[in-house]
């Protein structure tokens, strides 16, 4: 079973220590940004050979990070209460000529959004695919209602990879 909750590190800490206290065993406390970050890695390999921005939009939400041959080097997170806001906030974290591409995922990542991000950072800027190397059995990808929109699940399938 997977519990998916977006809060602070202290509510993080507290629920942890709840779940000892209930001696449940808890194995892995995740965020949006890493289970796509994880996707990113097993699904883009070529990532770990140039600097990267990796963005999760989330309703009024983003979470994103800056990767360097695979290694986080910048992260932040911020209320987006528009479009005009999450360019900003994009724009701040791959200035001109700092970061070499741009994935986004989530629920709120849009095809417009892409074309908006490329124009805005003049870099090449795309859905992050976290199925795309993936194998899937014939009668699932044949029937596969999420094919085209599985970057709105980058984060939980990144969770699900690192798992195994």
């Amino acid at each position: 079973a997977m519990l998916v909750v977006a809060a602070n590190r202290s509510f993080v800490r507290n629920i942890e220590a709840l779940v000892r206290e209930k001696k449940l065993e808890l194995q892995v406390i995740e965020t949006n940004f890493f289970g796509a970050k994880y996707a990113l890695g097993v699904n883009y390999p070529e990532t770990d050979m140039k600097r990267v921005l990796v963005a999760v939009v989330e309703g009024d939400r983003v979470d994103a990070g800056v990767l360097n041959k695979g290694k986080l080097e910048r992260h932040d997170c911020a209320q987006i209460p528009n479009q005009e806001a999450l360019m900003d906030f994009l724009g701040r974290m791959a200035p001109p000529g700092k970061v070499d591409e741009v994935y986004l995922s989530g629920g709120s990542a849009t095809h417009a959004l892409v074309i908006a991000v490329k124009e805005r950072l003049r870099i090449a800027v795309e859905m992050l695919n976290p199925a795309r190397k993936l194998r899937l059995k014939r009668r699932y990808a044949k029937k596969n209602e999420f094919a085209g929109v599985e970057y709105r699940f980058a984060s939980v399938i990144g969770c699900a990879l690192r798992r195994q």
